[in-house]
């Protein structure tokens, strides 16, 4: 039963049948609910399933979908063929247990199963030389040593190339699950740490541009602008799930219990408080199991949460029940896109006992979370304009203010200062995302990328010129997508994508640290990270190197005709001299970029480029030396 070795290669696949009628759209993101019963589990709620268990909750289709995804993801080097071969094997050991066959794979936790499997590969440590040390190892501890090194370099894989329009276009007419399935093996490889009903999801998306794409006349052009599309929700939706696992590395579950918490209240204001609660607590387990890499249970437990969301929509949501009459193929997307329920009309505007009630001390004193988390509930579900990060800042801005007045000799007078402070933080967010969609309606995405790369220099100057445009540059796009929503939209949105960003950045800062004020605003409190970062000032313990010959590097490239490579060297350019004058009044730092333009213009229009920008750069080096002398 061991599989073969496999190598990095990019061969033909055979067809797996019908693998795409496995697109169970089950996104990271599945916002759920019960009743008094709902969300019922075995005794143990944290047991692993056996692979029996696993075989009839799925389709066969479906099972050997999840076998291809699992497989690939392990092992990034085989080839489609390779591990085509081992699915219907495990496919029959799975129909076999869940029969009750007593063979003694059929008692192992599925994930355990696996690695079993993959560990009795003949010659498996010369391939990859950590899995001696892997499988050597008992579980748990071996399961997290394949999840580590689960992060094999895409180009170690070779850069993936699709085919041709044409190409694809003439096998999927012919052999329809051989181009899905080599998708799914080209995305699972690629991203071993994604989702498998994601993947899915994307397959099924993919099956629809092929499908579109080939009917179109200019199929070149469709595929490109439709496949880049689909390339950024897979980023996106990695991003996402990172963010979450970072979130619980960083933060414990306690932070992301709270951000589900507030989730699910606005979602469903209509839910009673104890619906909500065990229904974020479930959220919540569900994303520890997916991060600790326990995949297959995450997803049985993501399909469990969808079924029982619609066995109770009544209880939960007026705008449920017409994602719940479609078929299960399109039912958790649909869950995933639906918009909050309205606010029952019967629901107050303020939530004044947390304030005003003589016996708010003595509740909280009982007991503080359960006490926050009912803040937390009745704020949240009355403000679905705010972010679920801004809702818990105000609920751990409630529960100093308690800790603080409790103390007191009058207590409610304290309090009473409470919705003022409350009204001020969510003011102050409301104005800076104002400010900035602002600025970027007036200046354009590229001027507004400048103004934000200057911003951030000066909190940052230490940080790598090339990561600093790339973390502004999505700061943009952000700004693209959230700016032009309704208003009562704009906070989530804005504050969703600036948390994966600063996330992202603030992982970076644990191996190439800053200064002192990243690290403050990284690691201080999760739910004041945005709100830091945008009050930090510049960094004064920068010191900047000196102005030498070297520090400008003029390259032919600036007189290239595609505009973007442009506008990115200039901005290298810009933040060269950031890094060597940072501070540089905005008006200097004008008069630079004007020079900086007035020389690309001589010089592409010149006949030899490069000496050109040789002969001009020593003038520039003094100008800027001069400044500097300031």
């Amino acid at each position: 039963d061991a599989l073969p070795i496999c190598q990095a290669s990019e061969r033909s696949s055979p067809k797996l049948s019908a693998v795409m009628k496995w697109t169970i759209l089950i996104s990271l993101l599945i916002i759920s609910a019960e009743s008094r019963d709902l969300f019922r589990r075995d005794a143990d709620p944290h047991e692993s399933r056996h692979i029996g268990d696993v075989y009839k909750k799925l389709t066969v289709t479906d099972f050997r979908g999840l076998v291809l995804i699992t497989l690939s993801q392990s092992l990034q080097k085989c080839d489609l063929d390779e591990i085509s071969k081992q699915v219907e094997p495990v496919t029959s050991l799975a129909q076999a247990c869940s029969n009750g066959a007593r063979h003694a794979d059929c008692a192992k936790p599925i994930g355990t199963l696996f690695l079993d499997r993959i560990c009795a590969i003949p010659e498996l440590g010369s391939k990859y030389e950590w899995s001696t040390e892997c499988c050597a190892k008992s579980d748990p501890e071996r399961h997290t040593c394949f999840k580590e090194h689960k992060d094999l370099p895409h180009d170690a894989l070779g850069p993936y190339k699709p085919p041709t329009a044409d190409a694809i276009c003439a096998t999927y007419k012919e052999d329809k699950e051989k181009v899905l399935s080599e998708y799914i093996h080209a995305v699972s490889r690629r991203h071993p740490h994604l989702y498998s009903p994601a993947i899915l999801s994307f397959t099924y998306h993919f099956n629809t541009i092929v499908t579109e794409c080939c009917e179109e006349e200019d199929k070149d052009k469709c595929f490109s602008d439709r496949l880049k599309e689909l390339r950024d929700k897979v980023h996106g939706v990695e991003a996402v799930q990172e963010e979450t696992c970072r979130i619980l590395d960083n933060f414990k579950e306690r932070t992301l219990a709270a951000i589900d918490l507030a989730k699910v209240s606005q979602r469903y204001p209509r839910a009673p408080f104890e619906v909500v609660a065990k229904l974020a607590r479930e959220l919540t387990h569900l994303k520890v199991d997916c991060c600790h890499g326990d995949m297959l249970e995450c997803m049985i437990e993501r399909m469990e949460l969808t079924d029982h969301t619609c066995e109770h929509h009544e209880d939960l949501s007026t705008k449920l029940k017409s994602c719940c009459d479609k078929p299960l193929l399109e039912r958790t997307e649909c869950i995933i896109h639906l918009e909050n329920d309205d606010i029952p009309e019967t629901l107050s505007k303020k939530v004044t006992e947390f304030i005003e009630d003589p016996l708010v001390c003595e509740k909280y004193a009982k007991g503080h979370d359960v006490h926050l988390s009912h803040f937390l509930y009745e704020y949240s579900k009355r403000h679905p304009e705010l972010s679920p990060t801004i809702l818990t800042g105000i609920t751990k801005g409630y529960g100093d203010l308690l800790d603080k007045c409790c103390a007191t000799e009058n207590p409610l007078d304290c309090l009473s200062h409470g919705p003022e402070l409350i009204a001020s933080e969510i003011q102050e967010s409301k104005k800076v995302l104002k400010a900035n969609c602002e600025a970027q309606d007036k200046h354009g995405n590229y001027l507004f990328h400048n103004i934000l790369l200057i911003r951030y220099f000066r909190k940052m100057p230490e940080m790598r010129t090339q990561r600093l445009i790339e973390i502004t540059e999505h700061m943009v796009e952000v700004g693209e997508k959230c700016c032009h929503l309704p208003e009562d939209k704009q906070i989530p949105c804005a504050d969703g994508g600036l948390s994966v960003i600063i996330g992202a950045m603030c992982e970076l800062e644990k191996t190439h640290p800053i200064n002192k004020g990243v690290k403050d605003c990284c690691w201080s409190s999760y739910s004041g990270r945005r709100a830091c970062f945008t009050n930090l000032g510049p960094d004064e313990d920068y010191k900047p190197p000196e102005v030498n010959p070297d520090t400008f590097h003029f390259t032919a490239e600036l007189c290239t005709s595609d505009v973007h490579k442009v506008q990115h060297s200039k901005q290298e350019l810009m933040i060269q001299l950031l890094k060597v004058k940072p501070k540089v009044t905005d008006e200097q730092l004008a008069q630079m970029i004007a020079e900086f333009h007035k020389i690309s213009e001589k010089c592409c229009a010149a006949e030899d480029h490069q000496a050109c920008f040789d002969a001009e750069k020593p003038a520039l080096i003094e100008h800027c030396k001069e400044l500097a002398d300031h």
